[in-house]
């Protein structure tokens, strides 16, 4: 039918044809288009909900920029000398991970950043060196899976370093925090700590036998801690005295004691019991210096029993300490030959009285 048509009407055929089968395909295939996602930049969107940090540079990309993801500083990654700043994790549902493994080594800065952590906060595990400063945490500053799980020695050195609260259980290690603000502190097992021109609201809690100094801080509540502070002063005192010449002397008694935590406002006081010749003479109590002056019989024999306790009311094994007044040779020496001159000096003068009086008595009976 078609061959018959003419030219014109075959064209419009054809056309007709076209619209027939072709329109609802394009109709088909049009919300294919429209409906499909619209695929985003990375940088504007993240596809993942954790990101892994296992360079230097990487660590450093991370500054100026917005997270919503956890952040894992990877811990066979080695990284040193690396800074990142104005760093924001957004929401409080992720957490900063930084772990270390041996023998590799993660070593960076962190200043100038806000961190809305989630309960696990900024998470430690293994020995990482960290430096921060200008940092505020959501979240807790705490080491991995507290309080069930040791972790080794990390260094931190944080000044201004505000968090939620800090929980950390190590093997090792120093911490050092300057200017900062927390609800409360627990310290377990580090080498060294300094606590310098803080805030704490609630208390602290020291465990085990670390030295924690505190510097010009302020802890409301109570510090919680066990370790017996241990005196350090000589167990027994020789003193010369110059024999006879000497009946009373002062001896300096040295009260000296070390504590665990130390500073100007932690120190140690002193309860001292004075028996002379065995019986109890005097009893001293809540002696706050490092020395007492101390006056003795020459003839006598002291023991004194001391012991300190630290502002904790820990109290320290008792130390007994010995008094021996020994009188000096060369005094005993010098009193035998002042007798022994005045027994000679008086011998003399009685012979040369008798050799006088013998003469006057043989010049009467001479005659003249």
């Amino acid at each position: 039918m078609v061959y018959f048509m003419n030219k014109w009407q075959r064209k419009y055929t054809v056309i007709a044809l076209i619209l027939l089968f072709v329109g609802p395909l394009v109709g088909l295939i049009q919300p294919i288009f429209t409906n499909s996602p619209v695929t985003t930049p990375l940088a504007q969107e993240r596809i993942h909900s954790s990101w892994d940090v296992g360079t230097k540079s990487a660590l450093e990309a991370l500054s100026n920029q917005f997270f919503s993801e956890n952040i894992f500083i990877n811990p066979t990654a080695n990284i040193t000398g690396a800074t990142m700043s104005k760093f924001t994790l957004q929401t409080n549902s992720y957490g900063f991970y930084v772990q270390k493994n041996l023998p590799y080594v993660v070593e960076f800065s962190i200043i100038n950043s806000t961190l809305n952590t989630n309960a696990e906060g900024f998470n430690l595990l293994g020995s990482p060196s960290i430096y921060g400063k200008n940092v505020s945490i959501s979240g807790p500053l705490m080491s991995n899976n507290y309080p069930t799980t040791t972790i080794d020695t990390p260094n931190l050195r944080l000044t201004n370093v505000n968090a939620s609260q800090i929980q950390l259980k190590v093997t090792g290690g120093t911490f050092i925090w300057n200017h900062s603000t927390t609800s409360a502190v627990v310290l377990n097992g580090f080498t060294t700590a300094l606590l310098d021109s803080d805030k704490i609201t609630k208390g602290l809690w020291v465990e085990g036998s670390g030295i924690v100094t505190i510097l010009n801080s302020v802890i409301n509540g109570t510090i919680h801690e066990t370790v017996k502070p241990t005196i350090t002063c000589p167990t027994s005192y020789l003193v010369p005295f110059a024999f006879v010449f000497q009946p009373r002397i002062h001896v300096e008694i040295n009260l000296g004691g070390v504590d665990n935590i130390r500073g100007p406002a932690y120190g140690l006081s002193y309860n001292l019991t004075i028996e002379k010749n065995g019986q109890l003479e005097q009893t001293l109590t809540n002696v706050l210096t490092n020395t007492y002056s101390l006056l003795i019989d020459t003839a006598a024999t002291y023991e004194l029993h001391l012991i300190c306790k630290d502002k904790q009311g820990n109290v320290s094994t008792e130390t007994i300490i010995t008094i021996l007044p020994q009188a000096t040779l060369l005094w005993f020496i010098l009193m035998l030959v002042i007798i022994a001159a005045a027994v000679v000096g008086a011998i003399a003068i009685f012979l040369w009285r008798k050799q006088r009086q013998w003469q006057k008595t043989s010049l009467v009976e001479i005659p003249a």
